[in-house]
């Protein structure tokens, strides 16, 4: 169901089309079955969202902090999330003009972003305990962390003309120069 979510929202008439009907429909079960199981659009939208991070990052980000150097496991990091933002664009921006009308969606994906800080904020300790992170005074290495890895970053650098994978090179150079890497 999560994966017939996903077409309805990659489609041109994701607006109009995104209800517990037309999902049921597209994921060929019967209504009440979604219903069972998500009891909401939202809940729908939520599950889909865990799912392409799951997908699409998660899974990768224990090989960025396989590399030795700080520079290269933020680089790596960096990377896989424009990997993963990349191929999911619509989506991503479907789901979060979504949440803009839906308070419960908003503060799911509010809550999934402070879980993605948390683990940011593990690697900055982690890189800070072995003396390998060094960042100017007055900057908040968890919050460069999060806006080098943010979907709006790729999305704006990225433009309506070039793809997000193009733009990863200028993410990771900006992380490096705030942080003065």
């Amino acid at each position: 169901m999560v994966t017939a979510a996903h077409a309805l929202l990659a489609g041109e008439n994701a607006a109009s089309d995104f209800t517990i009907g037309a999902l049921a429909a597209r994921a060929s079960v019967a209504r009440a079955q979604v219903q069972r199981r998500f009891g909401t659009p939202t809940r729908v939208l939520e599950a889909l969202w865990d799912q392409l991070l799951s997908d699409h990052c998660l899974a990768l980000l224990p090989n960025a902090f396989q590399r030795e150097e700080p520079t290269a496991v933020l680089a790596e990091l960096i990377a896989i999330y424009g990997r993963c933002w990349h191929g999911q664009r619509r989506v991503i921006r479907r789901i979060n003009a979504c949440a803009a009308f839906d308070a419960q969606l908003e503060r799911a994906l509010r809550t999934r972003e402070l879980e993605r800080r948390v683990g940011l904020r593990r690697f900055a300790e982690r890189m800070a305990r072995g003396g390998s992170l060094r960042v100017p005074d007055g900057v908040d290495v968890v919050e460069v962390l999060a806006m080098a890895t943010a979907f709006e970053l790729f999305d704006s650098l990225a433009g309506p003309e070039r793809e997000i994978e193009q733009v990863i090179p200028a993410a990771q150079e900006i992380a490096a120069s705030v942080l003065g890497w």
